[in-house]
């Protein structure tokens, strides 16, 4: 009877003391959201978009992928998008939404003059769905982003070089300069 009543107290007080609520990954503020052509290729939408003087809504520049047309005004929640740190920004975001999301996410600037390259990779075959030549092709049209002074187009390439198949990686061997690659390391301006 005692043993019973002592686990009983101590169930009850490790439920008081480890009571706390714990966020869903997506909502925890000081949390960072990595990008690749993947949140391209599965979200339905994704824009350019320069937020207002006030950073509560958000004009669109380019279109990636969807039906919100350049001109339209974004006016719903944007996540990590903090009035105070996007209002005064001059170069555009990249929001992507998708259907099942509740909200548009802000994955941070891009200049517009990457459009092009996010289209392309928005229309890309979705990693669980890529063959072996389709793989090749992917880290092929990543490569030259690798070295880009675009953070966010280096970040992506990354990130899909991070997840490719050895044997995709392989097959850029011809296309890689050593001494080149040596360059663009220490490079600060790339770091």
């Amino acid at each position: 009877m005692i043993r019973v009543g002592l686990s009983i107290l101590i169930v009850a007080t490790l439920a008081a003391v480890s009571f706390r609520a714990v966020a869903c990954p997506m909502c925890i503020h000081g949390r960072t959201i990595n990008i690749s052509a993947q949140e391209l290729a599965y979200a339905g939408r994704s824009v350019l978009a320069l937020p207002d003087s006030n950073g509560t809504s958000f004009h669109v520049v380019e279109t990636i992928k969807g039906d919100t047309a350049p001109g339209a005004v974004i006016t719903e929640k944007v996540l990590k998008a903090d009035p105070l740190s996007v209002a005064n920004s001059h170069v555009p975001l990249l929001l992507i939404r998708d259907d099942s999301w509740p909200s548009w996410v802000n994955f941070g600037p891009v200049d517009a003059s990457h459009a092009g390259e996010l289209r392309e990779l928005a229309a890309t075959t979705r990693s669980t769905e890529m063959d072996a030549s389709e793989w090749h092709a992917h880290v092929e049209t990543c490569l030259p982003h690798l070295d880009s002074p675009s953070p966010m187009m280096a970040a992506i390439a990354e990130a899909e070089f991070a997840s490719a198949p050895y044997t995709a990686l392989r097959s850029l061997k011809p296309q890689l300069d050593p001494s080149a690659l040596r360059k663009s390391l220490a490079d600060p301006k790339l770091a």
